[in-house]
């Protein structure tokens, strides 16, 4: 027979689930009530809606699990079932109606009425044996076993420490860390990254170089003669030089050449520049700067002496090349720590990895071969460094040793230790190789249930003993009872608890 299906929602009340069901057009009418929630649970709500499918010619039955309901249909004669499948797969009982006949109430007499209600508050007497001594005993014995029996089950309680006997598991594993690497494996494949710092220094170093550092100027005299027929005046710092590149004097007084072609004086000069590139032979100063040349005419008649020069420490280009040398150790030092910090606490940076990327500034303080017995350097360089993530270094540990773990046996949490047993090295795919020691602690697997179950009631002695030789234990497992004195394990699983201490 043709059923219309009907599922109430838990914000249906009496009018929104009576509109639904007018729109059925079967002859048998499924109301589903929402598991969990608690809808049309009044007797009235029922009563309604029986009335209402009754008016529709159709038959009503429910699917539901609250006993409230389930009870009230009952009363009104409406089936229930636990699923719709079960709905649809057996009959629907349809509802009889309760055939109530009238009972003729038996008039009493007022003298029998007089003695039934005397009778009711007169006490009868109790059966002879109910006091007896043996049946008070029996009573006795029965409370205090079922005190016994109900103290043994609920007041001792049991608490069993466990050690279970500790393992090593090692293992060594290569490691290729490379930045095209999205995730770990269990080939040693691991995402390689990298972080870059700045960092800035200075060191200065004695000089090891030589220079030569002019000391005096070298002086003389010379010659003026006059190519005019009218005095010309000489002043103090009239310049005189070698034709073309040379030295260059300068007069240290002033003097007056007398009138007339060929009138001479001699004036004493002395050599712009000091040290021994001031030296000339006799003869060789020949011009005059300025407008006086056109008037006057210049030579020495004697040497131009007395220039010296002086050797000095320099820094050269040896000490420069093992100052930056020196300098860019001393920053790889520094920027290791700073990659360090920069990579972060939870991860590995890859020393060898550390290289200088950029050189931003470099200021040499003095220039090379200057006088100076020492060379100071400031250099502000960028290095970069590769780091592989500590979580994932231990991700790939714990895998492999997993993939080789006993079986029954589980890792001890926070035991695990990694070292590295060889230096990164670049391949010729760019990626870096190592080598990797991983080592834990591995214990059995205690299921704490199964011992629960095997040792409830067991007395103390046998529960000890199946421990002992059932279970790989460390040290022997102790059993601590409350109350001390208890001989046996409680019955009642939920009495006993294990404990499991790991292994340090």
């Amino acid at each position: 027979m043709k059923t219309q299906i009907i599922q109430l929602e838990h914000h249906d009340d009496i009018v929104s689930t009576r509109d639904k069901m007018t729109w059925g057009k079967t002859p048998r009418l499924l109301l589903v009530w929402p598991e969990k929630e608690r809808v049309l649970t009044r007797r009235l709500d029922l009563v309604l809606l029986q009335r209402h499918s009754r008016s529709l010619g159709a038959q009503l039955a429910l699917v539901t699990g609250d006993p409230e309901v389930r009870g009230f249909a009952g009363e009104l004669g409406i089936p229930c079932f636990n699923s719709v499948d079960r709905a649809q797969t057996v009959r629907w009982r349809k509802p009889r109606r309760k055939i109530r006949f009238a009972r003729r109430k038996r008039r009493i007499q007022p003298e029998q009425d007089w003695r039934e209600q005397r009778d009711a508050f007169i006490p009868r007497p109790e059966p002879a044996w109910i006091g007896s001594l043996p049946v008070r005993l029996v009573a006795l014995f029965i409370g205090l076993a079922a005190v016994i029996v109900l103290v043994a089950a609920l007041i001792p309680t049991a608490v069993i420490d466990l050690h279970p006997a500790a393992q090593i598991q090692e293992m060594s594993l290569p490691v290729l860390a490379g930045t095209k690497f999205q995730s770990v494996n269990l080939a040693g494949q691991i995402p390689l990254h990298w972080t870059t710092v700045v960092v800035e220094g200075q060191d200065t170093i004695p000089s090891t170089g030589k220079t030569v550092v002019p000391l005096l100027p070298a002086s003389g005299r010379v010659s003026f003669t006059n190519l005019t027929d009218h005095a010309i005046e000489i002043p103090v710092g009239t310049v005189v030089q070698v034709i073309g590149q040379g030295p260059r004097y300068q007069t240290t007084l002033s003097a007056r050449v007398s009138a007339g072609l060929g009138q001479s004086v001699e004036v004493p000069v002395q050599c712009l520049a000091p040290g021994r590139s001031g030296n000339l032979p006799a003869n060789t100063i020949q011009a005059i700067e300025g407008p006086l040349g056109l008037s006057l005419t210049v030579s020495n008649a004697g040497a131009i002496s007395g220039g010296r020069d002086q050797a000095s420490p320099a820094p050269s280009s040896t000490d420069l090349a093992l100052l930056r040398e020196k300098l860019l150790k001393n920053l790889s030092k520094s920027a290791q720590t700073d990659l360090a910090v920069t990579s972060g606490a939870e991860s590995s940076l890859l020393t060898p990895t550390i290289r200088v990327t950029n050189i931003a500034s470099e200021k040499l303080d003095p220039p090379l071969n200057s006088p100076s017995d020492y060379l100071t350097l400031s250099l502000q360089a960028e290095f970069q460094a590769g780091y592989v993530d500590q979580d994932e270094l231990v991700a790939l540990a714990n895998s492999a040793l997993d993939a080789g773990l006993k079986k029954g046996y589980q890792p001890v949490k926070g035991s695990l230790i990694m070292e590295q047993v060889s230096q990164p090295v670049l391949d010729s795919d760019g990626n870096y190789r190592w080598r990797m020691r991983a080592q834990r602690t591995i214990s059995p697997s205690i299921p704490s249930e199964q011992v629960v179950r095997q040792v409830a009631g067991l007395e103390k002695t046998r529960a000890l003993r199946w421990l002992s030789s059932t279970l790989a234990l460390q040290s022997p497992a102790v059993i601590r009872l409350s109350p001390p004195w208890w001989p046996w394990l409680p019955f009642l699983p939920f009495r006993i608890q294990v404990t499991t201490t790991s292994p340090g």
